[in-house]
């Protein structure tokens, strides 16, 4: 039964996303960054000036998660806010720092 298990398609590609998350984050440890901290700095990088919601959306993670991200990388010095200019009763936009 184990086997079965084992040679499945769906454990190898969960053990298989395993594997890449631990060695992103070996690989991300110099620069004190978790794989989610660098996956919104990516997005942001490509898209910069981004409000909580559309980084969730870019990066398909609930805001939530997002919204508790975003200060860890901002006091890193990673990230800056600013007000959002289409509607500031909006949430900030991030936008990333030069480092």
């Amino acid at each position: 039964m184990t086997d079965v298990f084992r040679d499945s398609l769906g454990h190898n590609l969960y053990r298989i996303g395993q594997l890449v998350r631990e060695e992103t984050a070996k690989a991300l440890q110099p620069f004190r960054l978790t794989p989610e901290q660098w996956q919104l700095l990516v997005v942001l990088a490509k898209h910069d000036g981004m409000t909580p919601s559309e980084l969730g959306e870019r990066t398909l993670r609930d805001k939530t998660t997002v919204s508790r991200i975003l200060p860890g990388l901002v006091k890193k010095g990673w990230l800056m806010t600013e007000p959002n200019p289409k509607d500031a009763s909006q949430f900030k936009r991030y936008r990333v720092t030069l480092r």
